[in-house]
Order: structure tokens, then sequence, then C-alpha cells
């Protein structure tokens, strides 16, 4: 059925609300998933490594490189990940802006006060340490373990698994 009428202020105020509950909503889900990838895609490339040091013997030029670019890439991983969650968290944060200048201009037609309209209090944002932080940390990490390879394997002839991560067995 067609309405003949248009939307009051007020439903039109509604209907922004449930977009930018749904969209706040939407990056978060976003920033999960690009979290989630990460993790997955860090912890394959850091069990390959696992695999090569704890099999040992000799490292080929060619093994080598292959481990070397994998540590590249897990790092620039890494830091695309820190730019886009980045990105994600600063889109949340307009729209909660947008959210509470709506919710300002809803309570003229509300009999009660909104509670709980902004979301800033201290356990909402320690919720997100894991998205601001976990990219940083695994982008550090593969740094680390590219310094570490490169000094190691400098002036080394002989590329051997033990002594590229100086690892002894007892």
């Amino acid at each position: 059925m067609k309405r003949t009428t248009s939307p009051s202020n007020f439903e039109k105020l509604v209907l922004e609300r449930d977009w930018l509950q749904e969209s706040i909503d939407y990056e978060y889900d976003l920033n999960d998933k690009r979290l989630n990838a990460l993790l997955i895609f860090n912890a394959i490339l850091f069990a390959v490594f696992g695999i090569v040091v704890e099999i040992g013997g000799e490292i080929s030029n060619k093994v080598f490189f292959v481990l070397m670019g994998s540590a590249i890439l897990g790092a620039i991983v890494s830091f695309l990940s820190i730019i886009s969650t980045k990105s994600g968290i600063n889109q949340i944060e307009k729209l909660k802006d947008r959210r509470t200048n709506l919710f300002a201009k809803l309570r003229p037609y509300m009999d009660v006060p909104v509670v709980g309209a902004d979301c800033t209090d201290t356990n909402h944002k320690n919720g997100l340490i894991p998205v601001r932080f976990f990219p940083i940390l695994l982008t550090v990490s593969w740094l680390i373990l590219i310094s570490w390879m490169v000094h190691n394997s400098i002036g080394s002839n002989v590329q051997h698994s033990s002594q590229l991560f100086h690892l002894s067995r007892t």
C-alpha cells in the first residue's frame, strides 16, 4: 500500500537512528572480520616458520627467500590491517557522534531521558584494545623476525635452520 503522506519529523529521526545503529554494528562486524582474517593469516605464516625451524637441515637460498618473502608479506598485511582497523574505528566514532546529535533531536519527542546513547565509557573502549593493538603487535613481530633473519644470515655461507635462528637442540 502506498503511503499518501510523508513521514513525520519524528519518524524520519527514528529511521535515521535505526540506520545509524545498523551502520555502527556493520563497522564493528567489519573490524571483527579484519582481525580474524589477520590472525588466521599470521598464524599460518608463523606455522610455516616453526615447521622449517623444527625440521632443521640446510636452508637453501630459495627457501630462505621464501621465508623472507613470507615475513615481508606478513609485515605488509599486518601494517595494512593497522590502517583498515583504524579507519573502521574512526568511522564508528563519526557515526556515534552523529547518533549522539540525533538523540538530542529525539529528546523532545520522548518522555524518558535517553540513557546509554553515547557508549563512551571505559569498559566499552577497553573492548576495542585487541582491534587497536593486535595489528601493531603483529607488524612489530614480523619486523623483528625480518631483522633477526637478515642479521643472522649476513656473512654466513652455511644456513642451517638452527644456526639461522640460534636454536640449540638439547
